[in-house]
């Protein structure tokens, strides 16, 4: 009898370059090295991920304080604006929350939808915290809610 053994795929796979790769191969990935932090729009793959944004943003990155710039869109760009308005803990599970009450039907505009959207991030003041905490926000995709690029010490 034959057996064939099926490896899975990592959990994390980190994509660097020539320079980079082997920067973490000497050294491991240490958070001073990071200093760009895209988000990516997904749906409710951003909420799954919830563990690694709380162990990133609420461990990780403290050990090296520094200015990080974060591209995110959609759900990316909410965790990122949540997390600096709340905190990596708390901002992460309340965003999770809100998100998964979100109720949508079939024939609503895109319009409709960013109005539902805006109203979450009203709802949890994340606008008005980031505005108000002085945070250097790009306004130049906010004006949709679902676009933005955060810039903050972390």
């Amino acid at each position: 009898m034959v057996q064939i053994l099926q490896k899975r795929a990592p959990a994390l796979t980190i994509r660097a370059g020539h320079l980079a790769r082997e920067l973490i191969l000497q050294q491991g990935l240490q958070p001073e090295q990071v200093d760009i932090i895209p988000g990516a729009a997904g749906g409710p793959k951003g909420i799954g991920i919830q563990g690694l944004d709380q162990a990133i943003f609420g461990e990780f990155f403290p050990r090296a304080p520094q200015r990080r710039t974060l591209v995110g869109s959609s759900i990316g760009s909410w965790r990122f604006a949540s997390m600096a308005a709340h905190g990596a803990q708390q901002g992460t599970e309340r965003l999770a929350e809100l998100y998964t009450n979100l109720y949508f039907h079939k024939k609503m505009t895109r319009q409709e939808v960013s109005e539902v959207c805006r109203g979450m991030l009203l709802d949890w003041s994340i606008i008005r915290i980031i505005i108000s905490q002085s945070f250097q926000l790009k306004p130049s995709t906010f004006s949709r809610v679902t676009k933005c690029c955060l810039c903050w010490p972390l």
